[in-house]
């Protein structure tokens, strides 16, 4: 009966129950964090990003506004990255970004290979193991479109987020908590957004469709986003250092702060070889093949526009990579600086016959 009553009331009460939903999701996000130290921040973008992801089909009615569900969770990501920025420097927000990446990317690949199952035929359980079976095809099955763009737009957005949250944070001194944690999610969201609307969502519903869903989710994203500073103050303000499981945070704060993945690639100061393999090779494969994977199923659409769009955002990844490459072998024994230069200019080579081939 309470399960019932529960159901009826927000299903009259549709307003309620996303506001309710918000709370939720800071407050365990708080919870965990309070708990577990970093360790249940980088639990909760994982969760939030995988759930986010599960969501993100579903369309619903919120404030008289169609917008997806996914947003909810979604927008929540940005609250625990900002909080890990702020409490344990840049380079724990990126990894946390990346963890979710990769865990995302797991999930899809364990759950694609689930549905090649086939459910049981044993006559006592067959229509049941079919059932199941169809609902899982149903929920799980994902089309490529919405797998390579729903992660290329988490990737670059939440990635341009802890960005440009420590840019704020360094131009005002570590001051003014709230207008880089305001500035930071908000800009970042507009990247997502438009990604997410134009690769995801247009091929689905039409453009005018998709840019409409776009200017929906993006006002709950606005609403989230300043409700959650009040609790970034709240949480920033915890000291949890017995909590981060005996890490020597408070000895080695001004390392957690400077250090920065990309800044340190950047300038030379990463090993060359998570340099080439993990940043070069997993992540450029990945990259590169969900741009030509988006690129392709898009094409019918709008495929200058996709093309300039893949290439304006793909083209900084290949030149901070090759750059980065190039001075981390400096400082790498002899062998492995000439291979990765050679590397580097068999790159350049290739990128440059393959844009002058059309020509001839």
């Amino acid at each position: 009966m309470l399960s019932l009553f529960i159901e009826n009331f927000f299903s009259t009460h549709q307003n309620i129950l996303w506001v309710l939903t918000v709370a939720a999701d800071l407050s365990i996000t708080l919870l965990i964090y309070r708990l577990f130290g970093k360790m249940g921040l980088y639990t909760v973008v994982i969760l939030n990003v995988m759930l986010s992801n599960l969501q993100g089909p579903k369309l619903t009615v919120i404030l008289g506004m169609e917008t997806s569900l996914g947003v909810i969770l979604y927008s929540g990501i940005y609250f625990a990255t900002d909080l890990l920025s702020e409490k344990y420097g840049r380079k724990e927000g990126q990894r946390a970004v990346l963890l979710g990446f990769v865990a995302s990317l797991i999930m899809i690949l364990f759950i694609y290979l689930s549905l090649l199952f086939l459910p049981s035929q044993v006559p006592n359980h067959a229509e049941f193991a079919n059932n199941i079976h169809q609902a899982m095809k149903t929920l799980f099955g994902f089309t490529p479109l919405f797998v390579f763009g729903s992660l290329f737009a988490y990737l670059v957005s939440q990635s341009f987020d802890v960005w440009i949250f420590h840019y704020i944070k360094t131009e005002t001194g570590g001051k003014h908590l709230w207008l880089r944690n305001n500035v930071s999610t908000l800009s970042s969201q507009i990247v997502d957004t438009i990604l997410y609307a134009v690769v995801v969502w247009a091929p689905v519903v039409g453009l005018i469709d998709a840019l409409y869903l776009a200017s929906a989710k993006y006002i709950f994203k606005v609403i989230i986003a300043l409700i959650d500073t009040i609790f970034i103050y709240w949480a920033s303000a915890w000291d949890l250092s017995d909590a981060d499981w005996q890490e020597s945070f408070n000895a080695n704060k001004q390392e957690y702060e400077d250090s920065d993945l990309f800044l340190d690639a950047w300038l030379g100061k990463t090993p060359l070889w998570k340099v080439f393999w993990i940043y070069n090779i997993f992540f450029g494969v990945i990259l590169f093949g969900a741009l030509t994977a988006i690129i392709i199923l898009m094409s019918p659409i709008a495929s200058t526009l996709i093309l300039i769009l893949m290439i304006s955002l793909g083209g900084p990844y290949v030149a901070w990579i090759l750059i980065s490459m190039w001075r981390c072998a400096n400082h790498s024994q002899k062998i492995y600086n000439i291979l990765a230069k050679l590397w580097v200019i068999f790159i350049i080579l290739s990128m440059g016959i393959t844009a002058i081939c059309p020509i001839f």
